[in-house]
């Protein structure tokens, strides 16, 4: 799903539907409303996004990732013979 609408994409997006749902909570900058999207994902990529309902929620949740307080779990899909059921990767995740 698209989350912010642009061209191409100009309804439909999980903006729209946010906006739809929560307009009179959503956290807001300088008087105008903004769809409480705390974080983001890159194109093509799934996951969880957290949406904030109002200012202090968003307040709140933008520290704790910044503070890196969130704990993230990310699960790998493989294909062959794994050796171990399960492994810990303790490093920064980046593209090779």
């Amino acid at each position: 799903m698209v989350v912010h609408p642009a061209n191409g994409n100009p309804d439909g997006t999980l903006v729209n539907a946010i906006m739809n749902i929560c307009r009179d909570t959503l956290s807001g900058i300088g008087g105008e409303i903004r769809p409480g999207i705390v974080h983001r994902l890159d194109k093509d990529t799934s996951g969880v996004i957290i949406v904030a309902k109002n200012d202090n929620a968003h307040i709140d949740i933008s520290n704790q990732i910044k503070n890196r307080t969130v704990k993230k779990t990310y699960i790998a899909l493989v294909r062959g013979n794994v050796k171990e059921n399960e492994a810990s990767i303790d490093m920064p995740i980046r593209k090779v």
